[in-house]
């Protein structure tokens, strides 16, 4: 008698087995949580932009006047965001998975895609800390002016 060996659902699958052969945490969702976290059915993560902003208007308001509470808000902003993101990066690297074994991909082509997805979205981190270091440092001291 021939045995068959079936295959199992991605919603059978205990987290442990999900994670089995994977890193820990996500580059892509490391370096770009909105961007990556979207495209990989994390809509919630599009949070980040606000959070960013906010951050970033903390960070400003201390290189131009810096007080002990814009300082102390820029510090736990910082935090915050940090380790939020690296919650996610660890987090958001199961969900994937087990979202990309539900649409039918093997683990290994699911590695093989967040392979491209961590080159692009480190890419796309330098070129908006580029970016927003340069409006805030040439641009936005001329805005009002």
């Amino acid at each position: 008698m021939l045995v068959s060996k079936q295959k199992k659902n991605p919603r059978q699958l205990s987290q442990e087995q999900i994670m089995e052969g994977l890193p820990p945490v996500n580059i892509g969702a490391l370096f770009m949580p909105p961007v990556w976290g979207a495209a990989n059915g994390i809509w919630l993560a599009i949070l980040y932009y606000p959070a960013w902003l906010l951050a970033d208007n903390l960070f400003y308001s201390v290189y131009l006047d810096p007080r002990p509470l814009t300082v102390g808000l820029s510090i736990v902003a910082a935090l915050v965001l940090a380790f939020a993101t690296i919650v996610f990066a660890r987090a958001g690297q199961g969900y994937a998975c087990q979202r990309a074994l539900s649409m039918g991909k093997t683990k290994e082509q699911y590695l093989k895609s967040q392979k491209k997805w961590a080159v692009a979205m480190v890419l796309v981190a330098v070129i908006m800390i580029v970016a927003a270091t340069y409006y805030n440092l040439v641009i936005r001291p001329t805005v009002g002016a």
